[in-house]
């Protein structure tokens, strides 16, 4: 009876799973170092603040781009956890410039119905870190 359990708790983990362009469009990107810090301002939080918009899905990743300078922040979900899941972002200048950085992020839901990142110092085969080289 204990391994059914488990098995039905393991499924309903599964179904409940949000989608990497859910949690890239709700994922305040103030709970996290990334190229946004530079230009935070009170209320900016989600990447529509910063005008980030056009999202875009190819194999299981996410990515929203700002039109005025090509910045692109994207997002693949590696894993689920108890809490909330395992993800790659990504975060890179396609304007010219050469800064692109990645890390995995431990994100949960928060609690005005989007996502926050709890731990920054995840590490993941799956994504290896890049720490926003020029």
């Amino acid at each position: 009876m204990l391994s059914f359990l488990a098995l039905m708790t393991f499924v309903v983990s599964l179904q409940s799973a949000p989608s990497a362009a859910e949690v890239l469009h709700g994922l305040d990107l103030t709970s996290f170092r990334n190229s946004t810090g530079p230009s935070r301002e009170v209320g900016l939080r989600r990447p529509v603040d910063w005008a980030f918009s056009g999202l875009s899905i190819a194999g299981g990743q996410a990515s929203l781009e700002r039109p005025e300078d090509g910045w692109i922040v994207s997002l693949e979900i590696l894993r689920t956890t108890s809490d909330g899941v395992i993800a790659c972002f990504n975060d890179q200048a396609r304007n010219g410039g050469s800064y692109s950085a990645q890390t995995a992020l431990h994100i949960v839901r928060d609690d005005v119905g989007g996502y926050r990142v709890v731990d920054e110092t995840v590490r993941d085969p799956d994504c290896p870190p890049r720490r926003g080289q020029g």
